[in-house]
């Protein structure tokens, strides 16, 4: 609403925590991270079957009215099947003038212009109707913006230091917080998991993929309840103005490429700079498809929630509201018994996956014995020729380099 105030209207009262959301079988959508943010939220979620869209069909048909309405009308849409455009001479990649930001709001337009106030043929209404109704029955709600920021990023596992936590290369450490959570935390790790000589902790952590300037620590000993720290990056300058971790790592490597210092703030920060002046000098002569590929380099990773204030009001109801009835709800991540570090989950894929598991373990390990006789084979006298009287050291070393050779031979054929 902030940066789209035409749009405020269209937003407004439009929140709530779903109790159940049913989705398809995307990876990003089966994975741990997925599932433990739901968790957390108190949202029960259901998997459609695989090749089944009718059991998500509202969101399939969603689709479907965008590209008529919007979509294949903007230079650059894709209205035909890719081979018929082909013959046509249609060609959407050199048409494409739409910015990300520009997209962006012609959705909003069209969902306040048109979509919300069309009736449906399949519900038999319009979903701005529907959706007032519901308003007056009941809405569960969850209004702790700074819970929601940290719950819905990627879950993972860190070693908590004195020093903090380091990750993917950029250390994340506040002195007062490391201290409280390390005074909670290092008793529940056991001591084969522990780094010897300091306190340390073994915590699960969470942070959202289009912003490196913090992590998040899951406390489950936190009082008067559990609750997520945040730790800053103490790379402050690098991440300055918007930095995601894909980003870090494509800076990362492209210092290493260029042999540049990428340890310190300042080198870090000076790296990204000398990126940045480089494809912006290059971007007048750049293709296309070229400028495309590293125009993600250039643009700030969008956040995923903005602010960290929640205003209570009261508003008066429309003529389908007839009461307020928002729920505040409690997450459900307080309620969770131990670390909250999830569980590994059941392989996906069934008997293909496991079938090239395990063909993937015996080619490591074939790989593996073979490396170890050719060691074995180098470092061993070298054996006679067969029938030269050779002794029983050389036999030996003969032996060994046969298994070598066998092996070899049984990994090319592979």
């Amino acid at each position: 609403m902030r940066h789209w105030p035409e749009f405020a209207e269209l937003w407004r009262d439009k929140h709530g925590k779903p109790d159940t959301i049913i989705v398809d079988n995307a990876l990003e959508q089966i994975g741990v991270s997925f599932q433990d943010a739901c968790e957390d939220a108190g949202i029960n979620v259901l998997w459609a079957p695989v090749k089944n869209p009718e059991y998500k069909a509202p969101v399939e048909r969603l689709f479907g009215t965008f590209n008529k309405k919007l979509f294949h009308k903007l230079a650059g849409g894709v209205p035909l099947p890719p081979h018929l455009m082909t013959r046509m001479g249609f060609d959407p990649a050199r048409d494409a003038t739409t910015t990300r930001s520009q997209l962006e709001g012609l959705v909003y337009q069209t969902l306040r212009d048109t979509y919300q106030y069309e009736e449906h043929a399949g519900i038999q209404a319009a979903p701005e109707t529907l959706w007032r109704r519901g308003l007056a029955k009941s809405r569960e709600t969850i209004d702790d913006v700074n819970f929601l920021a940290s719950a819905f990023g990627t879950v993972g596992t860190a070693m908590l230091t004195r020093s903090g936590i380091t990750f993917e290369g950029m250390r994340f450490h506040d002195p007062v917080i490391t201290s409280k959570l390390l005074e909670d935390l290092a008793h529940l790790t056991p001591m084969r998991k522990r780094r010897k000589g300091s306190a340390t902790a073994t915590v699960k952590i969470k942070y959202n993929p289009a912003d490196a300037s913090q992590i998040s620590v899951w406390n489950p000993e936190a009082k008067p309840r559990k609750k997520y720290e945040i730790l800053p990056n103490l790379d402050v300058r690098y991440v300055n103005g918007g930095l995601g971790f894909w980003h870090h790592r494509q800076l990362k490597e492209w210092a290493k490429a260029e042999n540049l210092p990428f340890s310190t703030d300042e080198e870090r920060w000076s790296a990204r700079n000398r990126l940045r002046a480089s494809i912006e000098q290059y971007a007048p002569k750049a293709k296309y498809a070229a400028m495309r590929r590293k125009r993600r380099l250039l643009e700030p990773p969008k956040p995923v929630l903005a602010g960290d204030l929640v205003r209570h009001g009261t508003v008066v109801p429309g003529t389908l509201a007839a009461k307020a009835a928002d729920v505040p709800t409690v997450p459900l991540a307080v309620e969770r018994e131990g670390d909250g570090i999830p569980e590994k989950g059941a392989r996906r894929g069934a008997k293909k996956a496991m079938k090239t598991a395990a063909e993937t373990r015996r080619r490591k390990k074939a790989e593996r014995e073979a490396g170890a006789s050719s060691a074995a084979a180098e470092s061993a006298p070298k054996a006679a020729p067969v029938g030269s009287g050779f002794a029983l050291d050389d036999a030996d070393a003969y032996a060994r380099d046969y298994e070598r050779r066998m092996a070899d031979r049984n990994r090319k054929r592979g």
